[in-house]
């Protein structure tokens, strides 16, 4: 798949974000799609280039506020019967591991920056490289 198909794919996923709070009788998303959400979202905060053509090919968004909604608003729900059937025991303790981490430095980050001045920050790094090192314990 080239660059460009993948943000494609990745920023289609992205923008389809999961229900925000349950209520009453409602229908979760299914366990493929939750997983399919946070592997690609994990995937972006951990790829700088992604990031950059994720910018480039939406330009109205605030990109850098987008993957914090997105991870802590719209997608991690670990209290959801189908996002804990999405991952293994063990995946939802990295899951959890990664949600902390970033959490422990999201107020440190720029609040109204674009994805160059964002990358430079080195809480980003951290979590960016933390956000790297899960994807890849999901994969494995």
């Amino acid at each position: 798949m080239s660059r460009s198909s993948a943000v494609s794919a990745t920023t289609s996923i992205l923008w389809n974000p999961l229900p925000m709070e349950p209520r009453a009788n409602q229908q979760f998303p299914p366990p493929e799609t939750i997983r399919d959400v946070i592997t690609g979202l994990l995937e972006l905060i951990g790829d700088l280039d992604e990031q950059i053509a994720y910018e480039q090919n939406v330009p109205i968004a605030n990109v850098p506020q987008e993957l914090v909604v997105m991870w802590f608003h719209d997608s991690y729900h670990p209290e959801w019967p189908t996002f804990i059937e999405a991952f293994s025991a063990h995946e939802l303790a990295v899951l959890a591991e990664f949600n902390d981490f970033y959490d422990a430095r999201v107020d440190s980050l720029p609040a109204d920056a674009g994805v160059a001045d964002l990358q430079v920050t080195p809480q980003w790094a951290e979590i960016s490289e933390k956000a790297a090192t899960t994807h890849q314990a999901l994969d494995s």
